[in-house]
C-alpha cells in the first residue's frame, strides 16, 4: 500500500512502495516536492518526473530511483523518435511526388512545344510547296 506522508517522510525506505501508487497519490506528492505535474500527464511521467527530483536533490542514489523508472518512459521516447521518422520518410515521399510531378508536367509541355514547332515546320514547307508550285505554274503561264 502507498502512503504519500510516509513516502514524503521517508523516500529512500519507502522508494520501492511508489509503484503501487495511483495517479491521484503521485500528483499529491509531485506537489508536496513541488515538483509540476499535471492530471493531463501520464501517470508513469508524473511518477518519473519524482524519481527524477529525488534523485537530483540527492534524497536517493541514481541507481536506486533508476530502478524505479518506467521503461515507458523510454519506450514513448523511442516511440516518439520512430513516429518522427516516419513523418519525415512521408515528408520525402511527398517532396519525392511533388517533384515527380513537376517534372511530369515540364516533361508535357516539352512534348507540346515539340508538336507545336514540327507543326510549325509542316506548315512553313506547305506554304513554302505551296509558293514554289505557284512560282512553277507562273513560270509556265508565262512561257
Amino acid at each position: 500500500m502507498f502512503s504519500v506522508d510516509a513516502f514524503f517522510s521517508d523516500p529512500k525506505g519507502k522508494l520501492n512502495t511508489i509503484v503501487y501508487a495511483k495517479k491521484s497519490e503521485l500528483l499529491a506528492l509531485a506537489a508536496k516536492f513541488e515538483v509540476t505535474a499535471s492530471s493531463r500527464d501520464r501517470k508513469d511521467d508524473i511518477k518519473n518526473a519524482i524519481l527524477e527530483y529525488i534523485k537530483e536533490e540527492e534524497i536517493v542514489e541514481e541507481h536506486e530511483a533508476r530502478k524505479f523508472l518506467s521503461a515507458k518512459k523510454e519506450s514513448s521516447d523511442v516511440e516518439h523518435m520512430r513516429l518522427a521518422i516516419q513523418l519525415e520518410q512521408v515528408k520525402l515521399e511527398a517532396d519525392k511526388e511533388r517533384e515527380r510531378q513537376k517534372l511530369e508536367v515540364e516533361r508535357q509541355k516539352l512534348e507540346i512545344d515539340k508538336e507545336r514547332k514540327r507543326y510549325d515546320l509542316e506548315m512553313e514547307k506547305a506554304r513554302l510547296d505551296h509558293e514554289a508550285s505557284l512560282t512553277q505554274n507562273m513560270e509556265i503561264e508565262i512561257e
